[in-house]
């Protein structure tokens, strides 16, 4: 009796040993539940979070981009518009034009200046306003972890565009360029004063676009270092978690070749146990 309980035993466990090298070739995971390899498991769950986290962070970054060029763009049409109203106030500032024609060129003058406060207005990325000063800066998560390093914040009052925000110098903003009675091209020497005016505002965008740039590059690069990092934990994921197909295949036969033994084996006791069970009765 004790020698059959020994081949039931020795069945059984050949039969798991079987039943779980199999499950294991199967999902491609050596750790397919708590009592595989509790450490294992342990590690690949912490690292398949971080990479979890690391693939959103990178979401987080491809969202700051995004916020970059929204403005770089904006930047783009104001740049624009500054170039035309230079040129309308070099073309009034000439004497030839009478008081009529210099008006037609005055109201072009103040109308395209607006325009710079509704794009300014306008600039928004998910529904937030990135250029009206409504918002200091924005704060990204581009790391996995909770501290400083992994946080890259975009100062949004280096791009607040309103009219009244761009100093033109001399106490003035490009508010004071459209209106009141420092505004407008409806005098020559108004036109004259203007242009140095816009200079000073074309300088003003031209540093946003430097800014926006290190911005970019900033984030191109912490994107590139992030998607190295994901590669390297993928790699030791890969090595806690995943089946060493040659390793397995060959325990899975030694399995299989123990579980034939210890049946052939069983089948031998059990004949000769009903013999001699035989000749008792």
């Amino acid at each position: 009796m004790r020698l059959l309980s020994i081949g039931l035993s020795d069945i059984k466990n050949a039969k798991q040993a079987v039943t779980e090298s199999a499950a294991r070739m199967s999902s491609g995971s050596r750790v397919n539940h708590i009592g595989s390899d509790q450490v294992a498991l342990s590690l690949s769950s912490k690292q398949e979070a971080h990479s979890t986290s690391l693939t959103k962070a990178g979401s987080n970054i491809q969202d700051g981009v995004s916020i970059a060029q929204t403005i770089e763009g904006s930047v783009s049409e104001i740049v624009n518009i500054l170039v035309r109203a230079r040129e309308l106030a070099v073309q009034a500032a000439n004497e030839v034009y009478d008081s009529d024609q210099r008006g037609a060129t005055d109201i072009e003058f103040r109308a395209i200046l607006e325009e710079v406060d509704q794009i300014a207005t306008r600039s928004s990325y998910n529904g937030r306003n990135l250029m009206d000063g409504s918002i200091n800066s924005m704060s990204l998560q581009v790391g996995k972890d909770n501290n400083a390093d992994n946080r890259i914040t975009i100062d949004l009052d280096d791009y607040n565009s309103r009219l009244s925000n761009i100093d033109v110098g001399g106490g003035l903003t490009l508010d004071d360029v459209r209106s009141g009675t420092t505004g407008g091209i409806d005098t020559a020497t108004k036109a004259e004063s203007q242009i140095s005016r816009i200079d000073t505002a074309l300088d003003a965008f031209t540093e946003m676009r430097t800014k926006l740039g290190s911005t970019i590059n900033r984030l191109d690069s912490t994107l590139s270092n992030l998607m190295e990092e994901q590669i390297s934990l993928e790699k030791s994921s890969s090595t806690i978690a995943d089946v060493d197909y040659a390793k397995e295949s060959s325990q899975m036969f030694r399995s299989q070749m123990q579980l034939q033994s210890s049946t052939a084996a069983l089948k031998e006791v059990s004949s000769i146990y009903r013999s001699n069970l035989s000749l008792i009765t």
